[in-house]
């Protein structure tokens, strides 16, 4: 698991589950140091998980009636860092619209998952 965290902090994802990303990360660090296993750290996994996937089910959303979620940073694309990522953007599940106005000088690049 550290080899893929280690990969997604060196090549960062530039589509919105870079938010994901670091939920899921700062969950792995509580797992690592054992947070887990305290009252504090299990509270802020449930928190994380209250607001991935598919969030928290019925049993714990019983268990922990009183969570608070925790917030999902904003994400937003500031540029695509090479070509090579475009092709293998296009290469996955994943797709991609470029419309040019020449008239207006306008650029407007949209990504759907």
């Amino acid at each position: 698991m550290q080899v893929l965290i280690y990969y997604f902090v060196k090549y960062p994802l530039i589509i919105a589950k870079y938010s994901d990303f670091l939920l899921f990360k700062q969950a792995f660090e509580i797992i690592k140091t054992k947070g887990h296993l305290t009252e504090k750290g299990l509270l802020e996994m449930i928190r994380i998980k209250s607001i991935l996937n598919l969030e928290l089910s019925d049993k714990l959303k019983t268990a922990f009636p009183n969570f608070v979620p925790v917030s999902r940073l904003a994400f937003k694309l500031n540029s695509i860092p090479n070509s090579f990522w475009v092709a293998d953007f296009i290469s996955g599940n994943r797709s991609f619209f470029l419309v040019l106005k020449l008239k207006l000088l306008q650029l407007t690049l949209t990504f759907e998952e």
